[in-house]
């Protein structure tokens, strides 16, 4: 198991991408109100989010092992679209 998968970190494969959505959805004028952004967003994260990207870590860490360890961004790409 690749101990520093992004399939296998939560920051990776759920935080970032909800952070760039968010704090990006209106223009930013400059670093600070960046900063400022990023810290009141994840400040805002409730338990719900969080208690469903716990809930799906197992059947992603699986999936891995599966894959012998490899990507699974493409796997879950294509489960999707089926």
């Amino acid at each position: 198991w690749p101990s520093r998968s992004p399939d296998l970190n939560p920051c990776d494969f759920w935080l970032w991408g909800y952070l760039k959505d968010v704090v990006f959805s209106t223009p930013i004028a400059h670093l600070a109100e960046l900063k400022a952004r990023i810290a009141q967003h994840i400040l805002n994260v409730t338990p719900e989010p969080l208690r469903s990207v716990v809930e799906h870590a197992v059947s992603r860490f699986q999936l891995v092992a599966e894959n012998g360890g490899q990507h699974i961004e493409d796997v879950l790409h294509q489960s999707r679209e089926i």
